[in-house]
């Protein structure tokens, strides 16, 4: 009986005593539990309780129910005795009324070692795992701390720790795929790794679709075509292989793309926008760290058909680089300007440019070199620079 909609507060009494007695303990807009005891009942509503709660399903009498009505009361009548009705009636309380609003939350994308500290040093003992908008997605305790259950994780087109990203030495490596050399990544039991000395991951990638029988759609196919284009840069590579040039072939029928090489030429020329990058962000777009002997060695590397509108930048772009090399501790930075329609690549490169030097075979002009030829980082630029190192 009363207004459903009508939100009601005070304290909750449980009936038990005697009427007279009642009346010393009730308060105006107090909610009263108690059985089909009419003269309680009525002293309650006449202390102008908020509710009354009827157990024992015993329907009010008219004479209180008018009352209530007068007194503008509501009246609940449950089936439950008063005990487990004064139990259970706590479950009534929203959730918004007794939750905090102010708990520690952390990102489902953040490391443990990240968060760590936070969690043993919270008064909470645990944190929230939510994502990006803000949707609980779990709750990390101090005891998951203790004993994690570690990220699932498959290396494609790397395989050393360096070039991987961050907290992968935490991660339970279940799969490398890849056509570079062989790095230092170690894992804690047998895994299955391809490595293929072929111009492109996604040749790698395709063939395994095909060994396990499924069927690619037509929007990884074209993805996979374009690594493929943009890793032997159209074929240009030295790295490239027939089987790369096939394999091309087959996705671009199922990509429906009638000229892959013209596809790719379009490719390069719609990712000019490297003209208004950052020297920052241009060294870093492609960017591989080696370990040389006791040398450090960082080289990007950027494919354009036009190297001299990056070159306009040259001074400012060193600039950048030696910065970076100071900041990052490395021994020799270099970045590879490779001009697809010229078939070579300028060279950028700070640090102990001897070795640089040594390597193929002529001076550096202001910190850059000409290399005709040479477009492939992994083949003809990586290698010389380690035997240069020694």
């Amino acid at each position: 009986m009363g207004d459903a909609h009508k939100l009601i507060s005070g304290n909750v009494l449980v009936g038990a005593m005697l009427p007279q007695t009642m009346v010393n303990y009730i308060v105006p807009g107090d909610i009263v539990i108690v059985g089909d005891r009419e003269r309680a009942q009525k002293v309650a509503l006449e202390r102008k309780v908020s509710c009354l709660v009827i157990t024992g399903n015993f329907d009010p009498s008219p004479e209180i129910a008018q009352l209530a009505k007068n007194r503008g009361a509501a009246i609940i009548v449950t089936p439950h005795d008063t005990y487990a009705a004064a139990r259970l009636i706590n479950l009534s309380i929203p959730s918004e009324k007794i939750m905090q609003k102010g708990v520690f939350t952390v990102d489902e994308e953040d490391l443990l070692s990240e968060v760590t500290e936070d969690v043993m040093t919270s008064e909470h003992r645990q944190a929230l795992v939510v994502d990006s908008e803000n949707r609980l997605m779990g709750i990390l305790t101090r005891s998951d701390l203790v004993n994690p259950i570690p990220r699932k994780v498959i290396l494609v087109d790397h395989n050393e720790i360096k070039q991987s990203a961050d907290g992968i030495e935490q991660a339970n490596i279940l799969e490398i795929i890849d056509h570079h050399r062989l790095g230092d990544v170690q894992t804690k039991e047998p895994i299955l790794v391809v490595n293929k000395p072929l111009g492109s991951t996604a040749t790698i990638i395709w063939r395994r679709f095909r060994e396990l029988g499924v069927e690619i759609p037509s929007e990884i196919a074209g993805i996979l075509m374009a690594s493929i284009l943009s890793d032997t840069v159209l074929f240009k590579s030295p790295t490239t292989t027939e089987e790369d040039k096939m394999t091309t072939e087959e996705l671009a029928k199922i990509a429906r793309i009638e000229d892959p090489i013209e596809f790719g030429i379009r490719m390069y020329r719609e990712s000019s926008e490297i003209v208004s990058m950052k020297p920052k962000d241009l060294i870093f777009a492609d960017f591989k760290t080696y370990n040389f002997g006791d040398l450090r060695v960082g080289i990007g590397q950027v494919e354009t058909i036009d190297s001299n509108i990056v070159l306009k930048n040259k001074d400012e772009i060193l600039q950048t680089m030696e910065q970076i090399r100071l900041d990052k501790e490395f021994d020799i930075l270099a970045l590879m300007l490779t001009d697809i329609m010229e078939e070579g690549t300028e060279l950028l490169a700070v640090g102990r440019t001897k070795f640089i030097e040594k390597a193929f075979g002529r001076k550096l002009e202001r910190g850059k070199m000409f290399l005709p030829g040479v477009i492939s980082r992994k083949k003809q630029v990586a290698p010389p620079v380690a035997k240069a190192i020694g």
